[in-house]
């Protein structure tokens, strides 16, 4: 039996409207860090985008360290972790070859994928480990590895993943008896079924990203990274473990977790939730409505549903909710119109009849004779004084 823990997208340094949100990735770290004590897993797998950039800023730099030391040094546990496409391959993977000796094993480069992590254990361990990797990298990889001259046909991130198992299956293959875990950052399932969030960079245009989920039958665990729900592919044993905490607005409603993975015969899931101590979150309701609610140090998405403008409501919504990171004013926000093929007539072309039509798209709803009587009386003294000049 096999005890794992698997994490994935810790996107430290995040920054989300101009606000840091390193003080509440260090707290759910932290409650990372506690789980790892309390489980004590064989091997602890970070599925990629360990920062948010590429350049990662030093306090992000300082909390990886720390949680490192914690997990590695204090708990004793092994941990592995690869690139994502938000990590920069060489930056993060600087010094992994001391670093193994320490039974921290960090991946950048798709040369590890001829060095599985093996894990002494009643029964064999290996740990494949396959960073981000664009298909041109991966065709350039191989024709500067091997010299292969037949990589013309790896072109989406399918075929490349193809080209990258078919290596390491002779190993798998070799080791039938063995435990064979994979860590991997990409796009595994259908575009159609996955919806994007803001903090989910796409990898490619069109569905050129999606990797096949049977790819990895011959994994006994495949542990992924870069979408950021907590949910399996195609099988049991092909999972992403989610980010852990929500980067969007999109994933408010997501049960942030750190999934522990128990292997023998079967596969066996935990999701074990992640409280963060202050959630990110959308407030809906005019502004006379804000005012009625309890104070909150929450992170929110504001959506005003008055139907008059309100100039700098975000003064009187932080007096509520001081964390409010944007405000939206929704009423605006009408159904955009089909615009080549309209579905009813062409409309007048005089000013007051446009802005009649105008008004009833954005606000829904018939605009009343005294507005339209304002606003011409506003156009006819705006032509009189470009007459005059």
């Amino acid at each position: 039996m096999i005890n794992i823990l698997h994490s994935a997208d810790w996107h430290l340094g995040k920054v989300v409207y101009g606000t840091k949100l390193i003080d509440q990735q260090r707290c759910v770290l932290d409650a990372i860090v506690d789980v790892v004590d309390r489980i004590r897993p064989d091997v602890f797998l970070l599925s990629g985008d360990v920062y948010d950039r590429a350049i990662p800023s030093a306090d992000a730099i300082g909390l990886f360290d720390d949680v490192v030391h914690r997990i590695v040094h204090d708990c004793g546990v092994p941990m592995v972790v690869i690139a994502g496409n938000h990590d920069h391959a060489e930056r993060l993977s600087f010094g992994s070859r001391f670093l193994a000796r320490q039974q921290l094993v960090i991946s950048g480069s798709l040369d590890d994928l001829f060095d599985p992590f093996y894990i002494a254990h009643p029964h064999d361990v290996y740990v494949h480990r396959v960073p981000y990797a664009d298909p041109l990298v991966v065709r350039d990889w191989l024709l500067q590895r091997n010299g292969a001259d037949d990589v013309a046909h790896i072109r989406t991130h399918d075929d490349a993943w193809e080209a990258i198992i078919s290596l390491i299956a002779p190993f798998i293959e070799a080791h039938p008896q063995a435990y064979h875990i994979l860590v991997a950052h990409a796009f595994v399932g259908s575009s159609q079924t996955e919806a994007w969030t803001d903090a989910e960079r796409p990898l490619s245009i069109g569905g050129a990203q999606s990797v096949r989920p049977d790819r990895f039958s011959l994994f006994d665990y495949t542990a992924l990274g870069h979408l950021h729900r907590a949910h399996a592919v195609g099988s049991a044993r092909v999972r992403y473990a989610g980010s852990p905490y929500a980067y969007a607005i999109e994933e408010e409603h997501h049960t942030k977790s750190i999934t522990h993975i128990v292997l023998d015969h079967d596969v066996h899931t935990e999701l074990i939730p992640l409280i963060p101590q202050r959630r990110l979150r959308t407030v809906r309701g005019t502004l006379e409505d804000i005012r009625t609610h309890a104070c909150s140090d929450d992170y929110v998405f504001v959506q005003l549903t008055d139907t008059h403008h309100i100039l700098y409501p975000m003064e009187t919504i932080r007096t509520i909710y001081p964390n409010a990171l944007h405000v939206q004013h929704v009423a605006y926000a009408s159904d955009v119109h089909d615009l080549e093929s309209p579905q009813e007539p062409v409309p007048p072309t005089d000013v007051c009849s446009l802005f009649r039509t105008f008004y009833a798209s954005v606000w829904q709803t018939d605009c009343n004779d005294a507005v339209v009587d304002t606003f011409c009386c506003w156009i006819d003294a705006v032509r009189a004084e470009e007459t005059s000049t």
